[in-house]
């Protein structure tokens, strides 16, 4: 399946970071891993 163009207003994200972005949250939900939790892949990553 071919990710979703960047929304309007996407943060300022580029199309390649957005790919990265989709690939990491695709990733994270194919293996069970908490993206928003207290111990969640985005607190690791602004840590």
């Amino acid at each position: 399946m071919a990710p979703a163009p960047p929304p309007e207003g996407s943060a300022g994200l580029d199309r390649a970071q957005w790919d990265v972005v989709a690939q990491v949250v695709r990733q994270a939900r194919d293996t069970g891993t908490a993206l928003t939790r207290p111990d969640g892949l985005l607190k690791a990553l602004a840590a």
